[in-house]
């Protein structure tokens, strides 16, 4: 007989979350409070949000006794973090729309924009949406926005690594159709069967996880992603997970843009050498 160790309360959560649902739905509706419960803000994580507040006015707003001023962070997922022009220029008006005039590139070859108050939490994600973009896994306990060597069109092995990325990204996104469901459909949607989550299971990760596509290169300096290496022969199919040839592409979010030439695409990230592979 085997000791089973209990759920930790975060693991909890997710596993009752119904698919990383929760109450976020009704919580939407309550405009009167710009926040979110501490269950609903770890659950929003996983549709590419946090929850923050203004702390130069939470002195004041405190002895007036009136609620924090919250508003979210969003986060994009870009594999290899490639935008075209036309989505780059739609992030840039929602900035401007929905959020606080800033568009920030991160170090993992992403976009986060700040200061996106509840209100304007599905008009932004539906223009994400619009632009073919999404905020999926961007956050939260699943594998995070796959990064690759900057430059698809730089060298055939920068191509690679860039299919490599986005490919990487599609396999491990979440299959629950929550995202689309929450925020741009604004309604339950019934998926042809019954959902499951054949990679991650119902508790998904203990926490993030963070994966690359690099190129192997002494010319490539080692600054621009950090990669641990596991040799791994034959490895065994997690139990009760489905075969990776079994796993459909998740139907909960948009299909990006492929560029077709240099001058269609452009890096959220640039590459800081210019150097074939």
């Amino acid at each position: 007989m085997t000791d089973q160790k209990p759920l930790s309360r975060n693991e909890t959560l997710k596993a009752g979350s119904d698919f990383l649902r929760g109450t976020l739905p009704e919580a939407l509706e309550q405009q009167a409070f710009g926040g979110l419960t501490e269950d609903e803000g770890q659950l929003v994580k996983f549709h590419g949000m946090y929850v923050q507040d203004d702390r130069d006015l939470r002195p004041e707003r405190a002895k007036r006794k009136l609620d924090r001023a919250y508003s979210f962070m969003a986060r994009l997922r870009i594999p290899a973090g490639i935008l075209t022009p036309r989505q780059y220029l739609a992030m840039d008006q929602l900035a401007d729309t929905y959020a606080n005039h800033t568009l920030r590139l991160t170090t993992r070859q992403t976009i986060q924009f700040h200061g996106v108050i509840k209100a304007n939490l599905r008009a932004s994600l539906r223009a994400i949406d619009a632009a073919l973009l999404d905020s999926i896994a961007a956050c939260g306990d699943v594998n995070r926005n796959v990064m690759a060597t900057s430059n698809p069109f730089l060298s055939r092995a920068h191509t690679e690594a860039a299919e490599a990325a986005r490919t990487l990204s599609a396999h491990f996104l979440p299959r629950t159709g929550a995202w689309r469901e929450i925020f741009i459909e604004d309604e339950p949607v019934t998926p042809p069967q019954p959902e499951a989550e054949p990679i991650y299971g119902a508790t998904y990760l203990p926490r993030k996880f963070k994966t690359s596509s690099p190129i192997a290169s002494s010319a490539t300096p080692s600054s621009l992603v950090a990669a641990w290496e596991r040799p791994m022969a034959n490895p065994k199919p997690i139990p009760g997970s489905a075969p990776s040839s079994a796993i459909a592409p998740p139907p909960n979010c948009s299909k990006p843009r492929k560029p077709s030439s240099p001058s269609s695409a452009i890096s959220a990230i640039g590459a800081t050498a210019n150097m074939p592979a």
